[in-house]
């Protein structure tokens, strides 16, 4: 029987193959044979460039592939193929990583932006608050847990300036939305969705890799008082719409991650666009 995993992207290699960075693999899921060339090497993980696949037959390619070793025999050893910030030349891309509290969204973020073997720009927007003893626990445990060549921005700091001109040749990671919303809690609704607009302008023609990191707030009982139900509210649309335009969305949760790109489908900004009424 074909080897299967919970995201069905096992593939049974050679081990002749995998040492010459050469290899043909077989997809028991959907049945299809890709030519794949490693490109590089990183954390003992081979890093292949699928642009290069022969014969794709099961739907879109996504380059930057990490093969990680899932168990091997005499005979073969099968890996399992993650998707690591999907390069592309013209537009650079926006991925989402959203998730519940304490999910392990951010190490999974920081675990992108590590494969993405591009100078990280750390974007923290969490602002310190040295009467909060558990708030500042929680900070310096980001803090430590951070490479100490990552560039760290705090605030003050203006992301929409950020992403509308980043360094070059950078992967901006931005931990996270949730701190950053609530900082313009004050502002109007009109103030807030110009705001909103601009940066989501910023993020469909950054030219540099952006990993944004969001909470999930809404999966609770609605809150209590009115400042915590306009940072939902506000929070969840954001989310959505950069969740429109990311090439890649995840979510995280019980120190799990499931690529809602690949698993799920956008939901329609309209329940009735895409239906004729009933004749």
């Amino acid at each position: 029987m074909a080897p299967q995993s919970k995201m069905g992207y096992f593939f049974a290699l050679t081990r002749q193959a995998r040492k010459s960075h050469s290899l043909v693999a077989h997809d028991p899921g959907h049945y299809s044979r890709y030519e794949l060339v490693a490109v590089s090497e990183c954390d003992s993980n081979l890093i292949f460039d699928t642009s290069r696949v022969a014969e794709p037959r099961s739907g879109p390619i996504v380059r930057g592939l990490v093969a990680y070793p899932a168990r091997a025999n005499d005979q073969t050893e099968v890996v399992l193929l993650m998707p690591v910030l999907p390069m592309d030349s013209c537009n650079p891309p926006v991925t989402l990583v959203t998730g519940p509290s304490r999910s392990g969204k951010s190490r999974w973020a920081e675990h992108l932006a590590h494969h993405s073997q591009l100078p990280v720009i750390y974007v923290a927007t969490g602002i310190p608050a040295p009467d909060d003893p558990e708030w500042q626990s929680r900070i310096r445990q980001h803090q430590q847990r951070r490479p100490t060549h990552w560039r760290t921005l705090e605030p003050p700091l203006d992301l929409v300036a950020l992403c509308q001109n980043p360094p070059p040749a950078t992967c901006v990671l931005v931990d996270s939305l949730g701190t950053w919303v609530a900082q313009f809690l004050a502002l109007s609704p009109a103030a807030w969705q110009t705001l909103h607009s601009q940066l989501l302008s910023a993020l469909r023609t950054i030219p540099t890799p952006i990993i944004l990191v969001a909470e999930e707030v809404g999966w609770g009982v609605v809150p209590a008082y009115p400042s915590g139900r306009l940072f939902r509210d506000r929070l969840g649309e954001l989310v959505q719409e950069i969740s429109s335009l990311a090439q890649t969305v995840y979510l995280v949760t019980g120190g799990w991650v499931l690529n809602l790109t690949q698993l799920g489908q956008p939901v329609p900004k309209s329940a009735f666009l895409d239906s004729a009424p009933p004749a």
